[in-house]
């Protein structure tokens, strides 16, 4: 997910190509439409990648596929936090959670997602148990969700506990870093730190520049 640029290079390949009905050719299609819309996303191009996830759905509807139906429902429910629509993001994931059991890296996704929505409507222990369920002691990306819904409900000392002790691996997405240092920073402005704030704050800014990540900043 952090190598946007590249993502939608191979992507756009896949899709360049169109059959004599319209639609593009190649077995690769389905996924490559929603992995242009997660790019799009993901630089805060709304209306493109709303596009985008409406050529995939339309095409799911003829071809299912599970899993590249979870990934679609990922990005429209994050589509949803990206309006303020908390509610409506919840709904998404419940729906694609529905009759199965997705695979470790769906349900950890979906947690977070969880945490965001409940987050934003102003649920901050449910927006807490959520980050707590998809393990702060190991994934950076869960420590960052429990940091700021422990933040939210007013415990910056709690919230920056939770930071200092997370994970911070090799392994760790850009992406993940990003969203990090943007909740130090949060953390440290309110606490009054500014030059620790304006240091996560530039960590953050570049890390986001050279993929065009957009979307965590807005």
């Amino acid at each position: 997910s952090d190598l946007l640029s590249r993502a939608a290079e191979l992507a756009e390949a896949v899709v360049r190509p169109e059959d004599e009905t319209g639609r593009p050719a190649g077995p690769g299609a389905l996924a490559a439409e929603v992995a242009l819309a997660t790019v799009h996303l993901e630089r805060n191009e709304l209306s493109r990648s709303r596009s985008w996830y409406r050529r995939a759905r339309e095409a799911l509807r003829s071809r299912p596929d599970r899993l590249i139906d979870a990934a679609a429902g990922l990005t429209a429910a994050r589509r949803c936090l990206a309006g303020g629509h908390g509610r409506a993001a919840l709904e998404i994931a419940a729906r694609v959670r529905q009759g199965w059991s997705p695979p470790a890296w769906i349900g950890h996704r979906l947690l977070l997602l969880d945490s965001s929505a409940y987050l934003m409507m102003g649920d901050f222990p449910s927006a807490a148990d959520a980050a707590s369920r998809a393990g702060p002691a190991s994934s950076l990306g869960a420590a960052a969700a429990l940091a700021a819904a422990r933040l939210a409900a007013g415990n910056p000392e709690a919230a920056t506990e939770v930071l200092a002790s997370a994970p911070w691996t090799e392994e760790t997405t850009d992406s993940v870093r990003l969203m990090a240092w943007l909740t130090d920073a949060q953390l440290s402005f309110g606490r009054g730190a500014d030059a620790r704030g304006r240091q996560s704050l530039e960590q953050a800014l570049r890390l986001g520049e050279p993929e065009q990540h957009r979307l965590p900043f807005v």
